[in-house]
């Protein structure tokens, strides 16, 4: 943490009066931060070009975040339920296929990767560009 707050934030605490009936709210003075450092991955998991089908996919299953993603896969689109034997085939390596009995909201992003993989080589997923544009009963452009 970064303590105390008047070495490191602006404006300083002492600089204001602290009466009994302040209202405490998460964005008062003096209220402790936390730093975060964040570095990106070498192998980014989204390809260029990737961004419209993943924000689908993951719309689309995070609805039913608790389910089972053997039981949530037909809620990308009629028929999606054959991709459960792409995923589990045996015949691809380990770092390939994923456990179908694991809950939405448990995916890691590498399980994500292997999921969109075998969406995007599925040739009968939906055109993911026409059915953003497509909302609320009309086209937008």
């Amino acid at each position: 943490m970064l303590q105390p707050y008047d070495d490191h934030f602006h404006p300083v605490s002492s600089m204001y009066a602290k009466s009994a009936d302040t209202k405490k709210s998460s964005r008062a003075v003096g209220l402790p931060f936390a730093s975060l450092q964040v570095e990106p991955l070498e192998n980014q998991f989204i390809k260029k070009g990737e961004t419209d089908m993943w924000d689908y996919c993951l719309r689309r299953l995070f609805v039913r975040k608790a389910t089972e993603l053997k039981t949530a896969l037909p809620g990308l689109a009629p028929g999606a339920q054959t991709l459960v034997k792409k995923l589990t085939d045996p015949a691809r390596p380990d770092d390939e296929r994923l456990d179908v009995r694991t809950k939405i909201n448990q995916l890691e992003a590498k399980d994500w990767a292997i999921l969109l993989k075998a969406f995007s080589d599925w040739p009968f997923k939906p055109d993911v560009c026409l059915l953003l544009l497509y909302t609320r009963g009309r086209v937008l452009m």
